[in-house]
């Protein structure tokens, strides 16, 4: 607040975050949503080159102590995790996410809602999906991300079965990205 008078302006990503009711708060900030970047299509290309050889999944995000209860969790079920334990650059990253099948979107905490968009984009631009645990995000960025819920008793098949069809869930969550993004462009 004590900053407003040198703030012109809030820039998001796509719709997130929603920021309701901002100008009620903030009076006279404009708020300005920015489409989803184009994600070339040389990276389904890489995808089928790859032979994802590494883990089963690869998470870089900052490891909480859910994130790391979630990740034990998996990998007594048989599923490899793999994760940074230090932040990392964004070239490192994208070696990372090739590194795995698909890339692991695990919340901050247990209620925690949200995806992570730049997750997800980053992980697209390296060839890989985005399989989303224990979130219900139901923003744009949802369409191009398997969600599944820990609290159901298939939970590990459908990790498993996203795993042995890496290829196709990149392509399709690639698919959707697009059509989502151009979509999002034209209304807004």
């Amino acid at each position: 607040m004590a900053c407003l008078p040198c703030i012109r302006g809030i820039i998001v990503l796509g719709d997130l975050p929603e920021l309701r009711n901002i100008s009620l708060m903030l009076p006279g900030l404009a708020l300005y949503r920015i489409p989803f970047p184009f994600i070339a299509e040389e990276s389904y290309a890489e995808a089928k080159r790859s032979n994802g050889s590494g883990a089963d999944l690869i998470f870089t995000g900052v490891l909480t102590d859910y994130r790391l209860t979630v990740c034990a969790n998996m990998e007594k079920q048989g599923i490899s995790v793999k994760y940074s334990k230090a932040f990392v650059s964004r070239r490192r990253r994208d070696l990372l996410n090739r590194s795995a099948k698909l890339v692991l979107n695990i919340p901050q905490r247990q209620g925690w809602r949200w995806l992570s968009a730049m997750r997800i984009i980053s992980a697209l631009r390296s060839g890989r999906a985005t399989v989303s645990l224990a979130t219900r995000d139901d923003s744009n960025i949802a369409k191009c991300c398997q969600q599944i819920d820990l609290a159901g008793k298939d939970w590990v098949n459908q990790i498993k079965n996203a795993v042995a069809d890496w290829r196709n869930v990149y392509r399709e969550s690639l698919e959707v990205y697009l059509q989502m993004a151009s979509d999002f462009e034209v209304r807004h």
